[in-house]
């Protein structure tokens, strides 16, 4: 298991615990993210007491088209929509933007990436 401290700005994200976990694969494809009490916050519905998040990835090509796991795309979309609701709230700020900015061009790249793979036949294949 390996501790991820890339987050670790700020006292809320200095107590929250990031690890990721080697399945015997090209990229880690477990994260846990620990160090927080659910159990007062109003999002976690029908009294769930939560006090980790696992995010299991995408493993291996889609079988039948029914994805195992997430994609870094949808933790971008998910950043990225929470960062929009704040530009339309009270909380907008220029740093905001400007992550919004970032996320986005990450996103393309991700995009060209999977068209690059499409186009050279290799979408699926543990191939570069």
């Amino acid at each position: 298991m390996n501790q991820v401290t890339t987050h670790q700005v700020g006292p809320l994200n200095e107590q929250l615990e990031v690890f990721s976990e080697c399945m015997g694969h090209k990229a880690d494809h477990r994260y846990t993210i620990r160090g927080f009490d659910g159990q007062e916050n109003p999002a976690i519905f029908g009294g769930e007491s939560i006090d980790q998040i696992v995010l299991p990835f995408q493993w291996g090509p889609l079988e039948d088209g029914q994805p195992n796991g997430i994609s870094i795309e949808v933790l971008l979309a998910v950043a990225r929509d929470r960062l929009e609701q704040f530009q339309m709230s009270d909380m907008a700020c220029e740093e905001n933007e400007e992550a919004i900015g970032c996320i986005k061009a990450a996103m393309g790249a991700l995009d060209r990436r999977h068209r690059d793979r499409v186009a050279r036949g290799v979408l699926g294949k543990d191939k570069p």
